[in-house]
């Protein structure tokens, strides 16, 4: 009997045991571990002083990569005279692209920070698949088809300046097409002669300058170079003011201010002008699925808004894959301030720059993606494609650090005749494909180790933890306290059953039964035969 109270005490303590793994296993795995976490994420993505993050931002410690394609028009004769172009496509060239911020200024008060950002790019001839950029291309000619345009669209008083300054800066051109090296146009320039002393052209030079932005840059007092990377090599980009997240991490690395202002004066609307979320290279903890992802491309006036997609794995990380998508403006009611005029919206798929860059470009998609079919059907040589051609990013949630993405994006002339420019008179109206970019970055495995054996190494343990808890614990106190009831429910019943006892002429004394055993005074007064007294067999108590 004793031997059965200490097994059914024994597993009465197994019981509470595992019942206080199961509920200390999911107090800890379900919510001390994500506060604990939290607080460390809080505490360590910032951008405060002395912060790791801060240093990662400032000093990025790899270069991104900047691929570009141009479309080469097979056909430029039939296209001057009105025929649908026959396009190659030619890429990529591949730059790395080095992001250096300087003269940085903390504002505690406003938990910001401002610096000075400049660009640097390589040229990458060993990324670039054989190309050289030497090679030879024939694009629409961006600054006369430009001139042209923007002279057609908004100022048709000033056609007479637009027809002297296109046979001035260009010596009597024959037709509205360029052809020449890829590398003039992608990074060492095209020339624009502004020799011309006719007042003029000089207006037209001065424009050219004022509106170039940074695609123009002055070679020398006469001449001006147009190019896609040049101008901008080396060169201010912007002056940013961002909040450092150390007070409100849901807002790390959002602009407050660019080059001094909170706002942009481009749009029509209010809502177009706001400026919404990061730079593009940090984005805030705590995101989630529900809402998009938002960063600011300052060379296109433009908010990107990339949205929730599908979970992915990458480098043994579990991510989620946010995309962006232009979508149809004119059935937006939020996108809206984006048409040029009321009633005059782009079509889907594409978005106006105009009021950005001073020059009918239409943005898209690479090929056309995801645009109205209309796009495709005016041109030969496009096969848009998910894989090749779509604007993602790859980011982990809780901490928001993306570790992949392909942020691709394509400029399109807005291509219509012009009767007064001769050249221009017979051109085909449509979205004319003329460049697209790819800018993205090979995070260095060290980084990426970093997240993971912090962060994702951390939440494995804890992943096992929650299964041992939910697992192991309720099993195991299940089992307990079974057998725990089984020796406590033997023991009531024994309590209540009769006890015989056996004495063999040896005098021996066997207890048929577990339980409290024979009365002692029973014992004592045992016959000699072995039975006790007034009885005959045995005796029952």
């Amino acid at each position: 009997m004793p031997e059965l109270e200490m097994k059914r005490r024994n597993y009465g303590k197994l019981t509470l045991i595992f019942l206080g793994l199961f509920l200390g296993g999911c107090l800890i795995s379900f919510y001390l571990y994500y506060v604990i976490l939290d607080f460390e994420i809080r505490r360590n993505i910032s951008l405060r002083p002395k912060a790791i993050v801060r240093w990662i931002y400032m000093n990025l410690p790899f270069p991104l990569t900047l691929k570009i394609y141009i479309f080469d028009v097979l056909n430029k004769e039939e296209v001057q005279n009105g025929g649908k172009p026959i396009l190659k496509q030619i890429g990529p060239y591949v730059f790395h692209e080095y992001v250096i911020k300087t003269n940085t200024t903390d504002f505690n008060s406003e938990d910001a920070l401002e610096f000075i950002t400049k660009k640097k790019y390589i040229f990458r001839p060993d990324m670039s698949h054989g190309l050289t950029g030497e090679e030879i291309v024939t694009t629409l000619h961006p600054i006369i088809n430009g001139i042209g345009l923007a002279v057609q669209a908004e100022h048709k008083q000033f056609m007479h300046v637009a027809i002297a300054a296109i046979k001035a800066m260009f010596h009597d051109p024959i037709d509205a097409f360029w052809t020449g090296r890829a590398m003039d146009l992608i990074f060492d320039g095209i020339d624009i002669d502004c020799s011309s002393k006719d007042p003029l052209v000089r207006i037209a030079c001065k424009e050219v300058d004022r509106n170039g932005g940074a695609t123009i840059r002055r070679a020398n007092e006469t001449t001006f170079k147009f190019s896609m990377l040049g101008a901008s090599n080396n060169t201010v980009s912007g002056v940013y003011k961002v909040l450092r997240g150390k007070r409100y991490p849901r807002e790390l690395g959002k602009i407050i201010e660019l080059d001094g202002e909170d706002k942009l004066k481009v749009w029509r609307g209010e809502k177009c002008n706001e400026i919404k979320g990061t730079d593009g290279l940090i984005f805030p903890p705590f995101q989630t699925i529900d809402e998009p992802v938002n960063f600011f491309v300052k060379q296109l006036c433009l908010n990107v808004d990339l949205r929730y997609r599908r979970k992915t794995y990458l480098r043994g990380i579990r991510m989620r894959l946010f995309e962006y998508k232009i979508g149809n403006i004119a059935k937006e009611d939020h996108l809206e301030c984006y048409c040029r005029h009321p009633n005059q919206c782009p079509i889907n798929g594409t978005i106006d720059l105009m009021p950005c860059l001073k020059v009918p470009i239409t943005g898209s998609l690479p090929h056309f993606l995801y645009g109205d079919p209309s796009l495709l059907q005016n041109v030969h040589g496009l096969n848009p494609s998910e894989v090749n051609h779509s604007f993602t990013l790859n980011m982990e949630l809780r901490t928001g650090v993306p570790l992949a993405g392909a942020g691709r994006f394509q400029l399109n002339f807005e291509l219509e005749p012009v009767p007064q420019i001769e050249i221009m008179s017979n051109l085909p109206k449509m979205i004319f494909p003329f460049i697209w970019f790819e800018e993205g970055a090979d995070v260095p495995d060290a980084l990426v180790n970093l997240l993971k054996y912090t962060l994702i190494f951390g939440t494995g343990l804890n992943r096992c933890l929650q299964y041992f808890s939910v697992t192991v614990g309720p099993i195991g106190f299940i089992i307990c306290f079974t057998i725990f009831l089984m020796f406590k429910c033997n023991m009531v019943r024994l309590k209540g059953a009769p006890r015989r006892i056996y004495v063999s002429e040896s005098r021996d004394v066997e207890i048929s039964m577990i339980g409290h055993g024979y009365p002692t005074r029973w014992i004592n007064n045992l016959r000699k035969d072995g039975r006790p007294p007034n009885s005959t067999k045995s005796a029952g108590y």
